[in-house]
């Protein structure tokens, strides 16, 4: 037989819902019952809140060989359990795994350079990544989509690893880290 991962359920009247929710004292692990419904729909919105976020360059950068690009703009952001701290998307409580894309397009790419690498680091650590190479005078990488697992504090960056001297190019289209709350 399942067992639950739940507590036990709590029938409550309205205005006792109301006040355990104003003091506080509303167990996460407990379902509440009320007769007008609210409860159930800030148990469903606690656990299915989309939470996500897009994190670009503002300006480019100018970068070096196996460079962190540190991300300095937020353009889109459901939730607050991701944050953008540092150059780098913090992991908040209560997330424990998450969804990761990224994509790299570098301008002032040297002609002959063999190969330039897109990554994105957990805490230092490579997680993802993609290579590509170019005889153009740019370069995009993308970083295919994956699932990580995380800790609270965790946090998570983009690297491209390349010749010096190219420029990260600026915008949502061009450089950008993606990260989705899965679990």
């Amino acid at each position: 037989m399942a067992q639950s991962v739940l507590g036990k359920i709590n029938y409550l009247t309205d205005a006792q819902y109301r006040k355990a929710k104003a003091e506080g004292s509303i167990d996460p692990n407990q379902i509440y019952l009320t007769p007008d419904g609210s409860d159930i729909k800030d148990y469903v919105n606690r656990y299915t809140e989309p939470n996500y976020i897009v994190a670009t360059i503002s300006t480019s950068k100018k970068i070096t060989s196996n460079a962190r690009i540190a991300l300095d703009t937020i353009v889109e952001q459901s939730g607050t359990k991701l944050s953008l701290v540092s150059g780098a998307v913090k992991i908040g409580e209560g997330v424990s795994k998450v969804r990761i894309s990224a994509s790299f397009f570098i301008d002032n790419w040297i002609a002959g350079a063999s190969y330039g690498w897109g990554k994105i680091r957990k805490n230092g650590s490579n997680v993802a990544g993609t290579i590509n190479s170019s005889s153009a005078a740019h370069i995009s990488t993308p970083v295919a989509t994956t699932i990580v697992s995380v800790e609270s504090g965790d946090l998570l960056e983009i690297v491209f690893e390349g010749p010096a001297e190219s420029t990260a190019r600026a915008g949502r289209s061009n450089t950008w880290l993606c990260v989705e709350s899965i679990e």
